[in-house]
């Protein structure tokens, strides 16, 4: 049975834990997704701002897409996720910090 052969993946631990990952980053993607549109259609009361705001962020995905793929394919992948790594880490970092930074702002 196809059903059955696809979750024999999660047999795999490594395997479980892409797939909890995964889950919570898509939840999560589609929750800020949803929220910036309330927000932009509450700001401007326009369907055309939010269709902008949603789909802005592709634009730089896909026109680096190539030379991504170009890259990946020249070097080391593990020396490029190392690499890569801790772009993610410092965005997060910042991003809490002016949060909380706002945030103490505004208590007072």
């Amino acid at each position: 049975n196809r059903q059955l052969v696809a979750l024999e993946a999660l047999k795999i631990r490594s395997s479980r834990f892409l797939f909890i990952a995964d889950f919570f980053g898509f939840l999560g993607f589609n929750t800020r997704m949803m929220v910036q549109g309330w927000v932009v259609l509450e700001l401007t009361h326009s369907d055309g701002w939010v269709g902008l705001a949603a789909g802005l962020p592709t634009i730089p995905v896909i026109a680096l897409a190539m030379f991504g793929g170009a890259i990946t394919d020249r070097f080391n992948r593990r020396v490029i996720q190392r690499l890569a790594a801790p772009r993610g880490t410092s965005q997060t970092a910042c991003g809490q910090f002016l949060w909380l930074r706002r945030l103490r702002a505004n208590c007072w």
